[in-house]
């Protein structure tokens, strides 16, 4: 590379450089074709400092130096869910209502707890081709419909399931009372009371007659519904569900909003079971 000291004077002023007669021969030339080094001669270098980025330690000293030690994960106690009590069927008049709750509250909890083809009897693991008890435990047949604790009056059904005998009468699904007959198209035991057709319900009467049993307030001659009063005198309640006139069947529910509930109480038995 060609000095800049051997063909300028650093003494004299730079400006009078190209007054020079070797001038002309310079400017002929461009800066690409002759290779000059001016930055000595007219330039002062540029200081440079070199940045050192600082050292992160990703893990302090005196962690890295102590010993690891597992973490312990401890697991929270288990919620133990106390058991639903024991049902207890009332013999007063005045429970019948708790008492027909409380049997269907057993039969969705048998409902939970049955296996198909196993018996019936708590802690038995006796295999039987039928749903009820094997022989050791009576041999009771019962209705196929897993829960119902009713027996079996014909394929393996209740009568309230479709079991037994059906009134010959079509599209009648009632049962059969005699002459395959239910009681509404004429089976079973009628009225004894002239050119009466209605059903007997005791001492061979109907209710309009004398049959069944009386309301026990004096002087009232109408059938008692429960607790041996009429509906007029208390003796029937009406449904506690909402908006429902329906006459309450038990346990403070119509039929229809009783088996809704009976239903809930499964489906409640069992989430709590499968939580555990």
């Amino acid at each position: 590379m060609v000095e800049a000291s051997a063909w300028i004077d650093a003494s004299a002023d730079p400006w009078e450089v190209f007054q020079y007669e070797p001038a002309s021969l310079l400017l002929e030339k461009d800066c690409f074709s002759i290779a000059l080094d001016l930055s000595e001669a007219m330039y002062d270098p540029i200081p440079y400092h070199p940045h050192t980025p600082p050292s992160h330690d990703p893990m302090p000293s005196a962690v890295a130096t102590s010993p690891l030690v597992p973490i312990k994960h401890e697991v929270p106690p288990p919620i133990l869910t106390p058991a639903p009590p024991a049902m207890h069927r009332s013999t007063s008049s005045s429970s019948d209502a708790s008492s027909s709750a409380a049997v269907f509250l057993e039969s969705a909890v048998a409902a939970v707890h049955e296996i198909p083809g196993q018996c019936l009897k708590q802690n038995c693991v006796n295999a039987i081709g039928y749903r009820g008890f094997c022989k050791e435990h009576g041999g009771t047949r019962k209705c196929r419909m897993v829960g119902c604790p009713k027996g079996s009056q014909g394929r393996n059904l209740c009568i309230a399931h479709g079991g037994g005998k059906r009134c010959k009468v079509e599209h009648c699904p009632k049962s059969a009372q005699s002459h395959g007959l239910c009681k509404g198209h004429g089976g079973g035991a009628r009225c004894t009371f002239a050119n009466c057709n209605k059903s007997s319900q005791g001492g061979g009467f109907c209710r309009k007659h004398g049959g069944g049993k009386r309301c026990d307030v004096p002087k009232c001659k109408n059938s008692a519904q429960r607790g041996n009063f009429c509906a007029k005198h208390g003796g029937s309640k009406a449904c506690q569900a909402d908006h429902c006139t329906r006459t309450d069947r038990g346990g403070g529910y119509c039929e229809l909003h009783r088996h809704y509930k009976v239903l809930r109480l499964t489906k409640k038995l069992q989430e709590e079971m499968a939580a555990e």
